[in-house]
């Protein structure tokens, strides 16, 4: 009887670390389906937030205008070279006819 007895107490003491870890996975399972669907929550709102507003007529305007005056600012050191250029020219022409 007493080794009937002892094999009885053991079984259920075997069974609880089985339950422990059964309900263990049950939890991790969980966590990861929650934290799945978490990421698949943010990525499908970053997938709408990519998504471009309509253009605007006013930032095509402006950006008409940063070209034209980009084109302007160039044209403007364009002359200035030149004009550096000439000024250049013009004292060493100075010198030379200093110099004689």
């Amino acid at each position: 009887m007493t080794g009937d007895s002892m094999s009885t107490n053991a079984r259920p003491r075997s069974a609880l670390p089985l339950l422990v870890a059964i309900l263990a996975l049950i939890v991790a399972a969980d966590a990861l389906w929650l934290s799945y669907g978490n990421a698949r929550k943010l990525a499908t709102s970053q997938e709408h937030a990519a998504v471009a507003p309509p253009p605007d007529p006013a930032i095509d305007q402006i950006k008409q205008t940063l070209a034209s005056l980009q084109q302007a600012v160039q044209g403007i050191q364009a002359d200035q070279q030149r004009q550096a250029e000439r000024v250049g020219d013009i004292q060493q022409k100075t010198s030379t006819q200093q110099g004689e």
